[in-house]
């Protein structure tokens, strides 16, 4: 999902990582966020970043379409 490019044209419209685009839609969609990372510091600032935007109900169906794509484990 990080290199789809609605993904990515998302996340340029906010100036925002495209983990922090996909970060903000679980958040809007009232889902509880886990993250992980071996570097604390990349957790801190993702949080930290989701917290600075909010995506359009445009946007949040846009990903969703490419969620829907995406293959399950």
């Amino acid at each position: 999902m990080l290199s789809d490019p609605t993904v990515l044209k998302v996340a340029k419209t906010h100036n925002v990582s495209a983990a922090e685009v996909g970060m903000r839609w679980i958040l809007q969609q009232g889902m509880t966020l886990v993250t992980a990372s071996s570097k604390a510091q990349y957790d801190t600032e993702d949080i930290h970043g989701v917290g600075a935007f909010a995506l359009t109900d445009a946007e949040m169906a846009k990903l969703s379409a490419v969620n829907a794509t995406l293959p399950r484990r």
